[in-house]
């Protein structure tokens, strides 16, 4: 039975991943990444994976934040009409520092 749970895990696996292969890559390029991985103690095709990867997460935060920003600043503004003579966080922080 044990034998067909992996079967069936990799049946799961395989339909969840992609494939991707890259042509013409200069030899500088392809010896850069192979030190890269070996440096990491990973295979060359876990090295880009983990490149990879680490990119298409940094471009989903920077999409985020395109959205996230924004929100935030209204949320600023829209706290500073409300309590329009609220103390500066500043300020206040400068003074608890300073009296001590």
């Amino acid at each position: 039975m044990l034998i067909g749970q992996w079967q069936n895990a990799s049946i799961v696996m395989a339909s969840i991943m992609s494939t991707l292969s890259v042509r013409g890559i200069p030899k500088a390029v392809h010896e850069t990444l192979r030190k890269r991985a070996k440096l990491h103690h990973r295979s060359l095709n876990g090295e880009l994976l983990e490149i990879l990867t680490d990119h298409a997460e940094r471009e989903r935060r920077r999409q985020q934040l395109k959205w996230v920003i924004p929100r935030l600043r209204r949320l600023r503004e829209s706290i500073a009409r409300k309590y329009p003579n609220a103390p500066d966080s500043v300020q206040l922080i400068r003074e608890e520092r300073d009296s001590r």
